[in-house]
């Protein structure tokens, strides 16, 4: 692959039709330039060269959260996070996979690897029969009434709402506080009526989470830690 090197720092370069040069930095501490067929290298490093510190940062950053996702294990008897406070990793019966109001139930005798996916599959369990409540309770108030209620692994945003009114939860929202939950559904229910992040889309949330603001930056910060942990 081909490479070009700036500031003491080695970057990837992958050339396509676009007409500018990109500079990012992968999740793995990698740097990568997005470039144009025709930039010659010593072009991609006169325009990208001062940012050579931020960049060598950035990567640092990044390689030490990768090394944290792969220490990041479970185990039974492990607690993780859940609606504000936390479960802990049982081992169940005859292949079960559950959860309680204390516990996650797993399968016993799993790799490591077999306990994370039994642990993510109590998430989806546990997310489905939880959402699914909440969704009823405050789309009821809201006069709203969404079409279907889903649960996936995304990890680029925590919900989704579809143009046919289908909202969409990563499983990770059962990490988070049930208030900070109830914002997120808020907010999905909110495209409904307004399909777009305008003021007036804010203005609907506000008037049935006045402090929403407040569970944004928590779940910003939240995020931040859900990626040092590898989950899947």
């Amino acid at each position: 692959m081909e490479t070009v090197e700036f500031g003491g720092i080695t970057c990837f370069v992958k050339r396509s039709s676009r007409r500018t040069v990109c500079l990012r930095v992968r999740d793995d501490g990698e740097a990568e330039i997005l470039a144009p067929r025709k930039a010659s290298a010593a072009e991609i490093v006169r325009l990208l060269e001062g940012y050579a510190p931020k960049i060598a940062a950035e990567c640092e950053k990044n390689r030490q959260l990768a090394a944290k996702r792969e220490a990041f294990a479970l185990d039974y008897g492990s607690r993780v996070r859940f609606l504000g406070g936390e479960r802990v990793i049982r081992a169940g019966e005859h292949g079960y996979v559950g959860y309680d109001s204390t516990d996650f139930y797993v399968p016993p005798s799993l790799s490591d690897d077999g306990i994370r996916a039994a642990v993510v599959a109590a998430y989806k369990q546990a997310a489905r029969d939880y959402l699914n409540a909440r969704v009823t309770v405050i789309s009821d108030k809201m006069g709203l009434e969404p079409l279907a209620v889903k649960v996936n692994s995304a990890i680029s945003h925590w919900a989704s709402c579809s143009k046919k009114s289908s909202l969409n939860f990563s499983f990770y929202c059962m990490m988070a506080e049930p208030e900070a939950v109830d914002y997120i559904i808020i907010h999905e229910l909110c495209h409904m009526r307004e399909f777009n992040h305008s003021r007036k889309f804010w203005a609907e949330v506000e008037k049935y989470c006045p402090d929403y603001k407040r569970y944004r930056m928590y779940l910003r910060d939240l995020w931040r830690e859900i990626r040092t942990e590898k989950w899947e």
